[in-house]
């Protein structure tokens, strides 16, 4: 494992990181010409299919940091057209993505972002409980986390299933990396599940 120094110009400023990473620097490099290609996909090609930034998780695997610089590039260069649910989306699968990266701090601020203004208290996808789950995660705080994953619980959406499924990762593996805790935590449940 080495220590990588990883900067991006994101919202206006030079933004630097260093994080331990696994995979080789330029294996996970973005030429010019790849990331002007995904900034001329649509939303949904670009967030919702294999041929947008998903394609970096497994070609080659694991990039998380430079696959969240691309998705803050691609919503920077479409801020004008973006609806707002849109750019929600985006700055969610960017927080998730710095944090499986171990950049918690931007990952915090991404996820700030990503609350429903006007969400009811008794919404029945419950997407803010969701974020104040994955926050409280982050910010250590297991009481909290215990609390908006009762919260989740109570929605009635189909979403809310798969949510709660991941909030329980976190709780499980709350002293594991946000990584782990959301990738392999639900694996192994899974596991035991089909035994």
């Amino acid at each position: 494992m080495k220590l990588i120094r990883s900067c991006c110009l994101v919202f206006g400023l030079l933004s630097c990181l260093e994080v331990a990473s696994e995979t080789p620097r330029d294996v996970c490099s973005v030429s010019a010409s790849e990331l002007e290609a995904y900034l001329r996909q649509d939303f949904n090609t670009f967030d919702q299919s294999k041929d947008g930034w998903r394609r970096l998780f497994s070609d080659p695997p694991r990039c998380f940091l430079e696959v969240a610089q691309v998705i803050d590039v691609y919503r920077l260069h479409h801020l004008s057209d973006l609806k707002e649910g849109e750019q929600m989306i985006l700055s969610w699968h960017a927080g998730q993505t710095y944090a499986f990266a171990g950049a918690y701090v931007i990952a915090l601020a991404r996820f700030e972002q990503c609350r429903h203004k006007d969400e009811p208290a008794n919404s029945s996808s419950r997407w803010n409980a969701y974020v104040e789950s994955t926050l409280a995660f982050l910010k250590r705080d297991l009481v909290k986390l215990k609390a908006k994953r009762e919260e989740l619980a109570g929605g009635s959406q189909s979403d809310n299933l798969a949510n709660l499924k991941k909030v329980d990762g976190l709780i499980k593996c709350f002293n594991k990396s946000y990584r782990e805790a959301y990738i392999e935590c639900p694996k192994a449940e899974r596991g035991r599940d089909a035994r």
